[in-house]
C-alpha cells in the first residue's frame, strides 16, 4: 500500500467521504434520493497529523518495497479492455463508468496512489496471500491476462497527483518510537474489530457490549454521531434519515443470531451487481456508458451481461445450483466475455443461497403429464424435431458435436446435451412454451405450434420426444437434409436460374448466376469474381438452412479445376492490361437481367475498366446451351461483348488447370497461360460491333437419372379462424411450404405473392368461391425476395441485389424474361440484407427499406444499410439500364420491416426493438430525417447525431418485433359496394406481429408537421386448440377491400418448420364495442369508441387506469422503463351520444408513453 495514499486516508477521513458521496451520485441517476449517502463503511477517528503518521508507519512496517512496473501502452489497452469486460464494472467504479454500491469493490479511479505497481498482479493472482480475510471472488485470468489488467490498473491515477505526508520511492524505515506510537493508537481505537493487523491470521473480536439505552433520541453520544478523539469513538458519516432508521433499529429490536440467510448472502455477494433477477438489471444496466466511451465494445454488448437469474431455482437442480455458483462445472457460455469468479464461500452460505433459489423460485411440483410412448418413436421423432425440420434447437443451440454457425451473440444458447443434468423436467415444459413468460425481454421463440405429421401433431408428445433424445447419452442430430431441390427432369420446362448466394468448394457466392439445362448439365457463373466457377451432372441444387442462414449448394461434383484469383474476362490495351474496376459494392460485374429460352439462358452484366483514370464499360451478354457430340454431352457458352474501343483487345479465360479425364473443351484458336490456363483474344475493329465468341464444354459421363415425376403439391383446405372480432378470416388453401413475404394484385384481382425461399407465385381461384386455392410458380431462385408490386403487366420483385423486373409470361404464368430496373447499395450474405418493400407514390416512385449493418464488411458492402431509399423513375442509358435512380430518404434505421404510404402521399416504417431501439416504432420518414439506430461502421467516438423521435414508440414486449404494415383504406374499386369497408378502422394502420403471432392496429393524429398516434390489439388470442397466424410478416389491402395477411414460421426466429400461410380477412361489420381511437388534448386525452359505451361505466374514473414511462436510447438490447408512474384522472367527461370519453389528468409529460387500461364499458345488452 502506498504510505501518503494511507496517510491521507486517515488524515482527511471528511474530505474522503465526500469524494465517496460524489461518485455515488455520479452512478446513480438523477437526485439522490432522500437518506442516501455514500457507502462508506470505515468510519471517521478525528485523527491528527501526528497520529495518522504514526499509524501509517506501524501498519507499513520497515521497508516499503517501492516497486515500478514497466508496463507497454499495448498491455495497458489490452487491460483496460479486459476491465471493461470482464464484469469488473459490476463491483467497482472507474471514473464514471460502472458502480461501487454498498457491497462493491469501491472505486478504482485513482487505486494507482493507493497500491504499488507489483500489488496488482500480486493480487489478482491470490488476493488470500495479501489480506486472508478477503472479499474479492478471484477471476480465472490467464498470467498474460493478468500482467495486462495490473499495467491498466497501475496507470490509474490523477493528474496532477498532490497527495499529504511524504514518500520515499526507495523504500521508507520506520522509526521505532513512532511506530510503537502507532500500536498504541491501533489498539486504542480497536482497530482489530474489523482489520487482521502485521502478525494476525484474522481480525480479533474487540467490540464492546452495546448499551441500546446510550443511543437517545438521535444518537449524538455514540458513533451514530461525531468522532470524539478523547474517548477513542468512532464517528460515521450518516445522514440524519440514516441516524434516526438505526436508532429506531437499536431501541426495538432484540439481537438475535440467525443462520446463514440466502437472501442476505445473494445481496452481500453483490450477485445482482452483475446478474438480472425479477427487477434488477444488474451490470446491464451501467454498460450503456461504457459503449458511449469506448464505441468499438458495442459488437460484443451481447457478451458484456450475464445470463438473468431470474427463476433460476426453478430451472436448475440443487446439484446443478450448487455447481454453478461454485464454478465445478466449466463455462456453458464460453461466448461470453464476462466471467464468473470464483467466491470463497463457507459451506453454510453455499447451502443457504442454494436454498434461496430453491425456495423463492421452485413452482410445487405435480407429475409431469408425459406422453407414453414408445421409446424409439420418441427417438425418431425427437431427431427431427430438433433440426430445422422441426423446431429448429440446432440453429442457436450445440447438440453432440452440431454447433450452430452466424448466430448473433445475442441469439446463442447453451450445449443443450445431457440437458436434463442441469436443468429440470418442470422447467423445461413451462419455458419452450413461453420463454418471455419466465425471464421478459427474452428472444428465444415460443414453441406453440406443433410440426405437421409428427406424432399426430401434438404439441406436448413432440416436447416430450425433444426432452428424450436431449438426454440420450451419445446423441447425434441427423444432418439436416435441404429444405428442397432444384431439379430439372428433362421435359419441356424451360431452364433452372438460381441468383441467390450459394456455397460451393469452400466459397460463398454472393452474387452468383447458376443454370440448369435440360440436358441436366449445370454451370455456376460468380459475378463478384466474373468467373465460371462449377460446372457438374445432375440436379442443379439443394437449398439449406444452417440457423438463420438460406443458400444453395450445387448438387453434383465440379468438373472443373479450382479457379485461380484471375478473372475470366479481360481487357488489354496496346501494351498492358487495364485494371478492372468494381462496379457494385466489391464485384467484378453487375447482373443487369436474365432470359430463358426453351433450352437456353442468356443472362447480361456490364463490367468496368479504368484506363488512365477513363472508365470503359464492356457489356456482355453470355448465352448458356445444352451441347452434343455424340455419346459427348455438356454446354456451349456464347459470348456477345460490346463496348469494346477501337485498338483494344479481350481475353477470354474460359478454363484453369486440369480437367479429368473424361472432359474437354472445344475453342478457337488460342493460347496457354500460367497454371494452365486457356485463353482466346478478341480484337475490337474499327467497324465496331460486338465482339463474339463460343466454347464447348464436353463430358462423356451420364447425369444421374431424374425421377420420373415431381412430388405433388400437398393440397389444402381452406380453414376459417376465430382471430380479429368483426370479421370473416379464412386460411386461404395454398401449399404451405411457400413463406410469403410480399403480397400484390393485378387490376384484374389477380393475386402474387413471394416467398422467403426465392419464388414468386401467383393464385388462382378456380372454382368460384371467392378463394384463391391454386398456386403457378411465376420465377424462382431469387435471394430473399422481401417485396413485390405490379407494375402494368410486369410483376417487380425486391430481392437482395435489386428490383427485378418480371415480363414475358408464358401460358403457365412462368416469367422468361427478369431485369433489374434498380440496384447499387451494398449487401453480402448475411441473412438480415434483404431489400423491403415496394410501395409506390402517385408519381411512380418506389421506397425500399434496407436493415442495418451490424458485422463487419467492407464500406461498399454496407452502402445504405439502415436507410430507407426512393427509388425515382428514369430513363436507362447504355451504360446504364437501370430504371429508377437512388434517392437516400431517412438513415438511422434498423429494421424497416414495413413501408406504408397514405393518402396523403406520407411515407411511414416500422422498425423493431433491438440495440439503440428501445421500442418497436413507427416511423414517420421525411427527407433527412435520422433516426436512432447507429451501424457498425458509423460507431466511432463522436458520432452522436441528433435523430427524431417515432411517430408511435410500439411497447416491447407487448409486441416483440412488428414487421410488415398497410393502412386501411378502402380501394376505389370497392367503394362503390361496399363504402368505407373498414368502418371505424378506415385510414388506420396494421401491423404484423411476428412473434407473438397477431395483428395490432394504429392511429395517427397530426400536430402541425408532427405525427403521433396509438397502438391497440387487432387480433385476439384464440381458444386452446384452435388454428391462429402462423407468424404474421406482410399485409395488404386487396382491390375488393380484403385484408390479406402472409405469415410464415421459419427454424431461425420462428422456432418452426419453414412453412407459410395466406389469411384473408373480411369485414362482416359486427365489430364489437370496443376502443376506437385514442387522441392528445392539452390537458389528457379523448377515447373514441366504435359505439356507445354504458354512460354510468364510462363516467367513472375508477374503470380507466392510465400510466406513463419512457425509455432511453442505448447501445444495449432494448431497455427497461424510466419514470412510470400512474396518472391521476381529475375529470371523465363523456360526450352526448356516449361514444367518447375525454380523461383529463392532473398533469401531461411530453414524450412519455402513456398506456390505458380499460375496464368493460360496455352495457349489460351490449
Amino acid at each position: 500500500m502506498s504510505r501518503a495514499w494511507l496517510v491521507d486516508w486517515l488524515r482527511r477521513g471528511s474530505r474522503t467521504r465526500e469524494h465517496d458521496r460524489e461518485a455515488l451520485k455520479s452512478s446513480h441517476p438523477g437526485p439522490l434520493p432522500e437518506g442516501e449517502e455514500a457507502f462508506v463503511r470505515m468510519p471517521q477517528f478525528a485523527l491528527s497529523d501526528e497520529d495518522a503518521e504514526a499509524v501509517a508507519d506501524y501498519l507499513l512496517g520497515a521497508d516499503l518495497p517501492g516497486a515500478t512496473s514497466r508496463r507497454s501502452t499495448g498491455a495497458a489497452r489490452r487491460g483496460r479492455r479486459l476491465l471493461m469486460t470482464l464484469g469488473c464494472l459490476a463491483c467497482h467504479q472507474v471514473g464514471e463508468l460502472g458502480a461501487a454500491g454498498l457491497f462493491g469493490g469501491g472505486d478504482l479511479s485513482h487505486v494507482a496512489e493507493k497500491r504499488p505497481a507489483d500489488f496488482f498482479a500480486r493480487w489478482l493472482a491470490d488476493p488470500a496471500k495479501i489480506n486472508p480475510n478477503h472479499r474479492m471472488p478471484v477471476f480465472r485470468l490467464s498470467d498474460a491476462e493478468r500482467a495486462d489488467l495490473a499495467a491498466w490498473l497501475a496507470t490509474l491515477k490523477s493528474e496532477p497527483a498532490e497527495l499529504s505526508g511524504s514518500e520515499n520511492q526507495t523504500g521508507v524505515r520506520v522509526g521505532s518510537a513512532r511506530g510503537a506510537s502507532g500500536l498504541r493508537l491501533v489498539e486504542q481505537l480497536r482497530c482489530r474489530a474489523c482489520h487482521a493487523l502485521p502478525g494476525d491470521a484474522a481480525p480479533r473480536s474487540a467490540s464492546v457490549e452495546l448499551d441500546r439505552r446510550k443511543a437517545g433520541k438521535h444518537g449524538e453520544h455514540t458513533c451514530l454521531g461525531r468522532p470524539d478523539r478523547h474517548s477513542s469513538r468512532p464517528g460515521y458519516a450518516l445522514s440524519q434519515p440514516q441516524r434516526e432508521a438505526l436508532v429506531a433499529y437499536l431501541t426495538s429490536v432484540q439481537p438475535t443470531s440467525p443462520p446463514a440467510d440466502g437472501r442476505f448472502v445473494l445481496r452481500e455477494r453483490n450477485c445482482l451487481a452483475c446478474h438480472a433477477r425479477d427487477g434488477d438489471q444488474g451490470i446491464a444496466a451501467n454498460l450503456a456508458p461504457v459503449i458511449e466511451q469506448h464505441p468499438e465494445l458495442a459488437p460484443l454488448l451481447p457478451t458484456l451481461a450475464p445470463p438473468a437469474l431470474t427463476a433460476v431455482g426453478d430451472k436448475l437442480h440443487d446439484a446443478a445450483l450448487a455447481d454453478a455458483i461454485t464454478l465445478r462445472s466449466p463455462p456453458l457460455r464460453p461466448w461470453l466475455a464476462v466471467r464468473m469468479p470464483r467466491f470463497n464461500l463457507s459451506e453454510g452460505e453455499l447451502a443457504a443461497l442454494t436454498a434461496y433459489f430453491a425456495t423463492i423460485d421452485r413452482i410445487p411440483g405435480r407429475p409431469r403429464n408425459e406422453p407414453k410412448l414408445a421409446e424409439k418413436a420418441l427417438a425418431t421423432a425427437g431427431s427431427r424435431l430438433v433440426t430445422s425440420a422441426g423446431f429448429g434447437c440446432t440453429s442457436c443451440h450445440k447438440i453432440g458435436s452440431l454447433a450452430p454457425s452466424n448466430v448473433a451473440l445475442a441469439a446463442r444458447g447453451t450445449d443443450l446435451s445431457l440437458v436434463g443434468n442441469r436443468i429440470r423436467g418442470a422447467w423445461f415444459d413451462r419455458w419452450v412454451r413461453n420463454p418471455a413468460r419466465i425471464v421478459p425481454r427474452m428472444e428465444m421463440p415460443a414453441i406453440q405450434i406443433p410440426v405437421r405429421g409428427v406424432l399426430g401433431e401434438n404439441l406436448a408428445s413432440q416436447l416430450a420426444a425433444v426432452w428424450h433424445v436431449l438426454n440420450t447419452p451419445g446423441f447425434e442430430p441427423p444432418p439436416s437434409g435441404p429444405i428442397r431441390v432444384a431439379r430439372h427432369l428433362g421435359d419441356d420446362s424451360p431452364p433452372i436460374v438460381i441468383t441467390d448466394v450459394v456455397e460451393f468448394d469452400k466459397r460463398v457466392i454472393v452474387r452468383p448466376v447458376m443454370i440448369g439445362l435440360k440436358n441436366r448439365h449445370n454451370v455456376l457463373f460468380d459475378l463478384g469474381a466474373n468467373q465460371l466457377v462449377g460446372w457438374w451432372l445432375g440436379d442443379t441444387a439443394n437449398q439449406h438452412v444452417r440457423g438463420k442462414s438460406w443458400y444453395w449448394e450445387p448438387a453434383g461434383v465440379n468438373l472443373l479445376p479450382a479457379p485461380g484469383k484471375q478473372a475470366e474476362l479481360e481487357l488489354l490495351g496496346e501494351s498492358r492490361a487495364i485494371a478492372p474496376g468494381p462496379i457494385v459494392g466489391a464485384s467484378l460485374a453487375d447482373l443487369d437481367g436474365f432470359e430463358t429460352h426453351c433450352d437456353s439462358v442468356a443472362f447480361r452484366y456490364r463490367q468496368v475498366f479504368i484506363d488512365g483514370g477513363e472508365a470503359i464499360m464492356l457489356r456482355v451478354t453470355q448465352r448458356i446451351l445444352p451441347a452434343n457430340d455424340g455419346p459427348a454431352k455438356g454446354t456451349r457458352r456464347r459470348w456477345e461483348i460490346d463496348g469494346v474501343p477501337a485498338g483494344y483487345r479481350v481475353r477470354l479465360c474460359y478454363a484453369q488447370g486440369r480437367l479429368g479425364d473424361r472432359e474437354k473443351i472445344r475453342s478457337p484458336a488460342g493460347g496457354f497461360g500460367a497454371n494452365g490456363s486457356r485463353f482466346v483474344l478478341l480484337s475490337a475493329t474499327d467497324k465496331g460491333g460486338p465482339l463474339t465468341a463460343e466454347i464447348i464444354y464436353l463430358s462423356s459421363g451420364e447425369p444421374p437419372a431424374a425421377p420420373s415425376t415431381t412430388p405433388p403439391v400437398s393440397s389444402e383446405a381452406p380453414v376459417r379462424l376465430n382471430v380479429v372480432p368483426g370479421y370473416d378470416a379464412v386460411r386461404l388453401p395454398l401449399p404451405r411450404s411457400e413463406m410469403p413475404t410480399g403480397l400484390t394484385w393485378r387490376d384484374d384481382g389477380t393475386l402474387f405473392f413471394c416467398s422467403l425461399k426465392g419464388g414468386v407465385w401467383l393464385a388462382r381461384d378456380t372454382d368460384a368461391d371467392r378463394v384463391e386455392d391454386r398456386v403457378q410458380l411465376v420465377t424462382d431462385g431469387l435471394p430473399a425476395p422481401y417485396g413485390i408490386a405490379c407494375w402494368g403487366e410486369s410483376i417487380d420483385v425486391a430481392a437482395k441485389y435489386g428490383v427485378v423486373r418480371l415480363s414475358q409470361f408464358d401460358n403457365d404464368a412462368r416469367a422468361r424474361r427478369a431485369e433489374v430496373v434498380a440496384s447499387g447499395w451494398g449487401y453480402t450474405s448475411d441473412y438480415h440484407d434483404w431489400t423491403i418493400g415496394l410501395p409506390r407514390d402517385a408519381d411512380g416512385n418506389y421506397y425500399i427499406g434496407l436493415p442495418c449493418q451490424q458485422d463487419n464488411r467492407w464500406p461498399a458492402e454496407a452502402y445504405l444499410r439502415g436507410s430507407v431509399v426512393r427509388l425515382r423513375a428514369t430513363k436507362a442509358t447504355v451504360d446504364r439500364p437501370r430504371l429508377f435512380n437512388l434517392e437516400p430518404i431517412s438513415a438511422g434505421i434498423r429494421f424497416p420491416m414495413g413501408l406504408a404510404i397514405d393518402r396523403d402521399g406520407e411515407l411511414f416504417a416500422t422498425d423493431n426493438q433491438g440495440n439503440y431501439n428501445p421500442f418497436n416504432e413507427l416511423n414517420h420518414l421525411r427527407q433527412g430525417a435520422r433516426y436512432g439506430f447507429i451501424n457498425k461502421l458509423e460507431a466511432k467516438p463522436g458520432f452522436q447525431p441528433p435523430y427524431d423521435d417515432p411517430a408511435i414508440a410500439i411497447p416491447h414486449p407487448w409486441t416483440r418485433s412488428v414487421n410488415g404494415v398497410c393502412f386501411l383504406h378502402t380501394p376505389q374499386t370497392a367503394q362503390k359496394a361496399r363504402g368505407n369497408a373498414f368502418g371505424p378502422f378506415e385510414g388506420h394502420l396494421i401491423g404484423c406481429e411476428f412473434d407473438t403471432r397477431r395483428l395490432i392496429r394504429m392511429s395517427l393524429e397530426k400536430i402541425g408537421d408532427t405525427y403521433q398516434g396509438a397502438a391497440y390489439p387487432f387480433s385476439i388470442e384464440p381458444a386452446p386448440g384452435e388454428p391462429t397466424f402462423e407468424g404474421p410478416v406482410v399485409c395488404a389491402v386487396s382491390p375488393d377491400g380484403d385484408l390479406y395477411v402472409g405469415s410464415l414460421r421459419d427454424s431461425g426466429w420462428g422456432g418452426g418448420q419453414n412453412t407459410g400461410s395466406i389469411v384473408r380477412l373480411r369485414p362482416n361489420g359486427a365489430v364489437p364495442v370496443g376502443i376506437a381511437e385514442v387522441r392528445a388534448l392539452h390537458d389528457g386525452f379523448a377515447i373514441d369508441f366504435t359505439a356507445p359505451v354504458a354512460r354510468g361505466r364510462a363516467a367513472d374514473a375508477s374503470n380507466y387506469s392510465v400510466s406513463s414511462y419512457r425509455r432511453i436510447t442505448t447501445p444495449a438490447y432494448g431497455g427497461p422503463d424510466v419514470d412510470r408512474e400512474s396518472e391521476s384522472i381529475a375529470a371523465v367527461e363523456l360526450s352526448p351520444d356516449g361514444r367518447r370519453a375525454s380523461l383529463h389528468l392532473k398533469r401531461m409529460r411530453a414524450g412519455f408513453v402513456y398506456e390505458f387500461q380499460l375496464r368493460n364499458l360496455a352495457s349489460d345488452s351490449q
